[in-house]
């Protein structure tokens, strides 16, 4: 299920999108969370009732293990926890946010909070379907930011890592990588 986001939803909508999560729980949603500072101020002037940006689909149920966020490149250490807290996923799209200029994803705090994190590729707003050339933007992005992305890291997050952010984790159990990413 892919409500584009907060924006272009009514809380009525993001309720049913959260009664059928609830209802199969074979469906999965994907939407965006906060990509831009002006995004976040607009969903929070359009469901005033939440008391920030992700509480809107935290209100809606739609923050859950089958829920995958796409940027969060404005979310602060509270959001990273509770989504950690939730096992939901985020999907780095470095590519789109740096062709958008639109913000810098913080990896590091983000795996920190042990939040799941996969590579992803919004190409509506980037210029590329290549994970390789996307994992070189997130490599980018880190340096940016003043930290590392090691190519462990990287090359986890666009195949393991990626697939335990889509809940693919119970064939790759046995799977485990020599160490935890850190970036």
């Amino acid at each position: 299920m892919t409500p584009r986001f907060a924006l272009t939803s009514s809380g009525e909508q993001l309720a049913i999108a959260g009664q059928i999560l609830r209802d199969h729980p074979q469906v999965w949603i994907q939407t965006h969370l906060a990509e831009t500072v002006q995004e976040g101020i607009e969903a929070m002037r359009q469901h005033p009732e939440a008391s920030d940006y992700l509480n809107i689909y935290e209100r809606a149920g739609l923050v859950t293990s089958r829920s995958v966020f796409a940027h969060c490149v404005q979310m602060d250490e509270s959001g990273f926890s509770r989504l950690a807290a939730a096992v939901a996923s985020i999907a780095h799209c470095p590519s789109s946010k740096l062709f958008l200029g639109s913000g810098l994803f913080p990896l590091k705090r983000a795996c920190a909070c042990d939040v799941k994190v996969g590579i992803g590729n919004d190409v509506a707003g980037g210029d590329s379907f290549s994970i390789p050339r996307t994992l070189n933007q997130a490599y980018k992005v880190a340096q940016l930011l003043g930290d590392r992305l090691d190519p462990y890291d990287a090359l986890y997050m666009a195949t393991l890592g990626g697939a335990r952010a889509l809940g693919l984790g119970k064939e790759l159990a046995a799977l485990r990588p020599a160490r935890r990413p850190t970036s």
